[in-house]
């Protein structure tokens, strides 16, 4: 009998798995994202990543892929792939704990945009929490008037001003989720921020890679954004959009 070495048969396994990692792409997402969970298991980050961004492309994010993703570009020394990994982590599941962990990294590589404001917080949590919300506190008004109406008919005024409180809330919760910006682009290196939507317009700043940036409409192939309290423009194509 043949002995075929230890190491070997190691190297035949891995390349097995990378060519089923690529012929299978087109098939079942599900299966694509465990054959991807289990090179990542078996240390294979290179071809981990590239199947989770084939997915990815796909329109299939998990947090927990969007983590293990993160935890390869960061190992590579690539902060700004990193922190955009860890930002639509954060926009998918709305794990505020991750917040600090972008705030400390953006900090110790000098990068802007991470200030993640109240009103920011809140439109995350609202975008989470909403609807919940919404249904909990409509079925508690409804069984509220139901009871109203019937141990105190003579008394609607205040249950009204309850409702409409109530639907206020509402209403305040969904402005802020649909307030601009709608989202938020991390910087390719490098990236030249222009006064106008256009090539020959004056430069506002030249940039790095890594910094986060507010998105708002745009014209053409620009992003409209913010840089240090001035209007600005990017290409789309110099930034990453978070989600």
């Amino acid at each position: 009998m043949v002995d075929i070495p230890m190491a070997f048969l190691k190297k035949l396994g891995g390349f097995v798995l990378m060519l089923l990692s690529v012929s299978t792409l087109a098939g079942n997402p599900q299966q694509n994202l465990l054959l991807a969970d289990s090179l990542f298991l078996q240390k294979k980050y290179t071809q981990a990543f590239q199947s989770y961004q084939a997915l990815e492309q796909q329109g299939l994010r998990s947090p927990a892929m969007l983590l293990r993703m993160a935890f390869i570009q960061e190992g590579l020394g690539q902060t700004a792939q990193s922190l955009l990994y860890l930002n639509r982590y954060l926009a998918l599941s709305g794990d505020r704990h991750v917040v600090e962990k972008i705030r400390d990294v953006a900090t110790k590589k000098n990068l802007s945009g991470y200030d993640f404001t109240t009103t920011e917080q809140a439109r995350l949590w609202l975008s989470h929490h909403l609807v919940p919300l919404a249904a909990s506190g409509s079925t508690l008004l409804i069984l509220l008037v139901i009871a109203v109406s019937r141990t105190r008919p003579r008394q609607p005024l205040r249950w009204l001003l309850l409702a409409a409180t109530m639907v206020t809330a509402l209403v305040v919760g969904v402005a802020l989720i649909e307030a601009e910006p709608v989202s938020f682009g991390i910087s390719r290196n490098p990236v030249y921020l222009m006064e106008g939507p256009s090539a020959g317009a004056p430069v506002v700043a030249r940039i790095g890679a890594g910094h986060r940036l507010p998105v708002s409409g745009g014209v053409d192939v620009w992003q409209k954004t913010t840089w240090q309290g001035r209007t600005a423009f990017v290409r789309r194509s110099n930034i990453d959009l978070i989600y």
